[in-house]
């Protein structure tokens, strides 16, 4: 699921009038591998919630993409 995971989340971050997203996932501990957003890759989201496993260098890298971020709502952070 790693690879489709970061593929969900690229095709999140480019949808242009997006202003919120919840991603629930269930089931085994995934990683996120996705590089630090350009000025060109710049999400409209506003509200993201996200409960799955993540680890906290991870999230940042999520994060910025979400420039216009608002509200963030998270569960089920990795504690290694």
């Amino acid at each position: 699921i790693m690879g489709n995971l970061n593929d969900i989340y690229r095709s999140i971050f480019a949808l242009p009038t997006l202003k919120y997203n919840k991603l629930h996932l269930y089931g085994n501990e995934c990683s996120i591998s996705i590089p630090l957003a350009t000025g060109k890759q710049f999400s409209t989201i506003e509200y993201l919630e996200i409960a799955h496993y993540y680890a906290f260098d991870e999230l940042s890298d999520l994060i910025s993409y979400t420039p216009k971020l608002r509200r963030l709502n998270l569960s089920h952070i990795n504690q290694d």
